[in-house]
């Protein structure tokens, strides 16, 4: 089986969901004009989402690519002194500091190329935890404050010292710290931190998420419920396909103009829907007094 163009774990569940991936679109004939090649039931920007956004979690390499770039971002601004990064700097910082190195220039090497274009990536999920140290101003500081740290501009009584940071700092810096208290432990330096995670480390997948500029939505709890189910990975599996609608009753059939009777074989009158397969066709509901007969109370 042909790994290319995906990626997938290696615990107990993703080799399932990796194969069930390649099969549905095994054959796939894009265009339409093989009748040799089966008709795909999910799109594959769908199986490539997350569980929880109701794919399979199958990460497309391109994706990958671009947060594997972005975490050599990251260790770039937080390993300034090993030995690659001081290699990295030497040829590209141009006088520049933190995120502002990771500017397009000419002839950069294939690895300069790649962290550039990954950088929107690091810069919406970035954060800065300030210490005792001011380096995000947006202006030169005047040489009478550079010894200065963050601590000489609170006073225990009245807070913010203003008026001196008026001239240092714009205005929405100004708005966003307004909100903060300081507590002058001595020796506590700026570092930077990955807002999507609670550990402030970096993850690749929330940098796939700010890459497809999605976020968790309402339906999470119905994904996750699918594959909580204590039943065998190819029942999830008929789960999963049945809350996409993508399962091949007749009526989907029709829609897609495999066939010109949406009814059911058996119920000739109803329209062959999951709904029907599953709940209100008479052979079904028969199964179901069944089920309810042997395990009585479940």
């Amino acid at each position: 089986m042909s790994t290319k163009g995906f990626s997938s774990g290696t615990n107990a569940t993703k080799p399932f969901r990796f194969q069930v991936a390649w099969l549905l679109h095994k054959g796939f004939d894009e265009a339409g004009t093989n009748p040799e090649c089966k008709p795909h039931l999910v799109a594959w920007a769908t199986i490539a989402k997350p569980l929880l956004k109701g794919g399979l979690g199958i990460r497309p390499m391109h994706e990958l690519n671009s947060g594997s770039m972005a975490k050599l971002e990251w260790r770039l601004l937080r390993e300034p002194l090993s030995i690659w990064a001081r290699v990295l700097y030497s040829k590209y910082d141009k006088g520049r500091q933190g995120t502002d190195i990771f500017l397009a220039c000419r002839n950069p090497s294939n690895s300069w190329r790649g962290i550039t274009e990954s950088s929107p990536i690091l810069q919406n999920g970035i954060q800065h935890s300030i210490g005792d140290v001011v380096e995000l101003t947006t202006r030169p500081l005047p040489s009478p404050v550079h010894h200065r740290v963050v601590s000489d501009y609170w006073e225990p009584d009245s807070g913010w010292q203003w008026v001196e940071l008026r001239d240092l700092l714009p205005a929405n810096t100004l708005q966003r710290i307004a909100s903060f208290q300081v507590y002058p432990d001595a020796g506590i330096e700026d570092t930077i931190l990955w807002g999507k995670m609670n550990s402030g480390e970096f993850s690749i997948q929330p940098a796939i998420d700010i890459l497809r500029d999605e976020e968790l939505g309402e339906d999470q709890d119905k994904w996750s419920a699918i594959w909580k189910v204590k039943a065998p990975q190819k029942m999830k599996f008929l789960l999963w396909v049945v809350m996409h609608g993508a399962l091949m009753t007749n009526e989907n059939k029709v829609r897609r103009g495999f066939a010109s009777n949406p009814n059911s074989l058996i119920c000739s009158e109803l329209v062959e829907d999951a709904t029907h397969i599953f709940r209100t066709c008479k052979e079904a509901k028969e199964v179901w007094h069944y089920f309810e007969r042997t395990n009585p109370g479940v």
